[in-house]
């Protein structure tokens, strides 16, 4: 409806100035790239990922976590037995550490999966809004 509006409102005021179609031409075909991309955004946002992928691939990081985890707990306690207590440390921290950062992964994708949502990291629809008006008023 906006572009539609927008080509509208371009066509009368092209037409109150009096130019010339080859000009009116570029226009055009600006607003038809601009719905094309419109649309594209829409194809994108209603177009699921498929679900076993997701599945798969959180499967495939909690499994690493945890094999990681049983390595990490094994080597700790050959370092605790062979009193190399520095690896004995840097073991545990590294259990601790990494399974947080592929958790942070993990919602850092299903935050970005929705870039016009109401998340702090979304594109500022309501802004952007205001700016389309302001400059329509002008």
């Amino acid at each position: 409806v906006l572009w539609a509006w927008i080509s509208a409102l371009s066509t009368e005021s092209m037409e109150m100035i009096k130019m010339e179609p080859p000009v009116m031409n570029v226009l055009y075909v600006e607003l038809h790239d601009g719905m094309k991309g419109l649309n594209r955004i829409h194809h994108f946002l209603n177009t699921q990922l498929p679900f076993p992928y997701v599945h798969m691939i959180v499967l495939v990081a909690y499994c690493f976590i945890y094999l990681f985890a049983f390595s990490a707990g094994i080597r700790a306690g050959l370092s605790f037995r062979k009193n190399l207590y520095f690896e004995t440390v840097s073991e545990i921290v590294l259990v601790f550490t990494l399974p947080i950062m592929y958790q942070g992964l993990l919602q850092i994708c299903v935050y970005v999966s929705d870039p016009f949502g109401a998340d702090i990291i979304d594109f500022p629809m309501l802004e952007y809004q205001m700016t389309v008006s302001g400059s329509c008023e002008e």
